[in-house]
């Protein structure tokens, strides 16, 4: 597909091909039959006794990134453009100046905000797992004092959230894990909980109470895209097209 400017000066030349993107489709169907991702649930059946099912198989919508690349360009763009392309520091009084102290302050944040990667690729990573899985998290770090010092990525696919109603055994306050392996999982508090009335120590391999503030459980930030008939995770722009 082809487009020129009125001046014929600039001529754009795409490479979509329709064809390809149907055969891809049918790919991503064939996925769905064999790994049983068609299977919706609303999130209130449990396959485990403490956490909710994600209403679709979360490493099988990870796979659906490398069998279209049509999918995987539409995530990709819109991840970099809106997490992307820059950022600008506003009070949250309309109409007023932000301080610059804590603008400095913020600043000085967002440059030291994860020791691996930058500001951009921390969201954007976030936002890649948000538009492909459903939903995005960022695992909140904090300093001595109780303040917020790094953001670091956590794979969505790998997050469940617990069941309330079965929380006899940890501390009811901690809401999501994060499934390492089989028999291995690692406990998590809703962002702010850890310091919203003083430090909540939390041990991160039981979900109990436990150890000292620098070696208790994190907090996660959890974004979903949400849908009317999923009560807990969210959904990727991706199925309706399924």
């Amino acid at each position: 597909m082809e487009t020129v400017t009125k001046d014929n000066s600039i001529k754009i030349t795409t490479t979509y091909n329709p064809k390809l993107y149907d055969q891809g489709i049918s790919t991503l169907r064939t996925l769905i039959k064999s790994r049983n991702l068609g299977s919706y649930s609303s999130g209130l059946s449990t396959t485990a006794a403490d956490y909710y099912d994600p209403p679709y198989d979360p490493d099988s919508l990870a796979q659906l990134l490398e069998l279209n690349i049509t999918h995987y360009r539409c995530c990709k763009v819109k991840s970099s453009d809106s997490a992307g392309i820059g950022y600008r520091v506003e009070s949250t009084d309309v109409g007023e100046e932000p301080p610059e102290d804590e603008v400095k302050k913020l600043r000085e944040f967002i440059a030291n905000i994860s020791p691996e990667t930058g500001f951009h690729e921390v969201l954007e990573t976030m936002v890649m797992d948000y538009e492909s899985i459903g939903w995005g998290v960022l695992e909140v770090i904090r300093n001595r004092f109780g303040e917020v010092s790094s953001l670091l990525n956590v794979p969505a696919k790998d997050i469940r959230i617990l069941k309330s109603e079965e929380r006899t055994d940890f501390v009811p306050e901690v809401k999501y894990i994060q499934k390492l392996n089989a028999d291995d999982r690692r406990y998590f508090l809703p962002f702010p909980m850890k310091y919203k009335n003083g430090w909540l120590n939390i041990d991160p391999t039981t979900g109990k109470l436990g150890r000292t503030w620098n070696t208790s459980a994190t907090e996660l930030i959890f974004w979903k895209n949400t849908h009317p008939g999923v009560r807990h995770y969210g959904m990727p722009d991706i199925i309706p097209a399924l």
